[in-house]
Formats: structure tokens, sequence, C-alpha cells
């Protein structure tokens, strides 16, 4: 309910708006919009203002929404050598999968990459290798859980 203006409290400027609308979001950056709205009338009536216009409130609360996240930087989180696992052998990789009840027969060579790239043909080899896993899982998985469905399981 928007209240008439009183004569001791002053008219609210669209970029004080903006500035008490940033505070009370960065104070509270866990809000969500309609307490945001809130507690930015109730900033702005504690600090003697009007009650901004609706129209006032809304732009300046879509200008700082925006302006933050122009602002926030994007944080590309990657372990450092020291908190990176090293990788695995191709028998412990073997092992874990065996423990996990992975069933894969063999994994193929492939040619290194560390120089070149991987000719059309390895690449095809390897898509063709990763797609046959991955549809005898999921052909594991539904015998699963058609046996758990008949009661065999």
């Amino acid at each position: 309910m928007k209240t008439a203006p009183s004569f001791d409290r002053r008219p609210l400027a669209f970029h004080q708006v903006c500035a008490i609308a940033r505070s009370a979001l960065q104070s509270n950056p866990t809000i969500n919009d309609s307490e945001w709205k809130a507690l930015t009338k109730d900033i702005a009536a504690r600090q003697g203002y009007d009650e901004p216009a609706g129209d006032m409130l809304a732009l300046a609360l879509t200008n700082v929404e925006a302006a933050l996240k122009r602002q926030r930087p994007v944080v590309r989180l990657q372990a450092t050598r020291a908190d990176a696992p090293a990788p695995l052998t191709r028998a412990e990789a073997s092992a874990v999968l065996a423990r996990l009840g992975a069933h894969i027969k063999a994994i193929p060579e492939l040619p290194s990459t560390a120089d070149r790239l991987l000719t059309a043909q390895a690449r095809g080899r390897a898509a063709r290798f990763v797609a046959q896993e991955i549809q005898a899982s999921i052909d594991r998985c539904d015998a699963l859980e058609r046996a758990v469905k008949a009661g065999s399981v």
C-alpha cells in the first residue's frame, strides 16, 4: 500500500533508490525479490525519505541487479597441482571399475595425443567403444530393473 508523501519526509531521487537497493542486497545477498523490495523501502523510510514510486523502485532493483551481475567476476575453480590427484594407471583404473561392478572387456589402445591430434579413425574407434559400453551399461541397468520389479532380486 502506497503511503501519501508527508511534509517531514524528503523525496527520493533515482540514484538514491539505486544506492539504497544496492546496499540492501549486498548486506543480505540471499533475500528474495519481495524481501529486497521491502527492505529497500524500510531503509529509505528509516533515513527519512518518502517511499519510492513503484515504477522507480522496480527499475532501480532491475538496474542494481544487472550492475552487480556485470561486476561479479567469473571465478574458475581449478585444482592446483598439489590438490589434483595423480592420473590412474590402466591397472588401477581397471581395479576401480571392477570394484564398481563395471564389466569392461578391454580398453583399446589409442595413439598418444601429446604431440598430435587423434586421427579420424582413432576418434571413430574410441567413440564406438564408448557408445557400446554405454549401451551395455544401460542394458544391464534395464535388466536389473526388470529383475527387481519381478521380485527375483
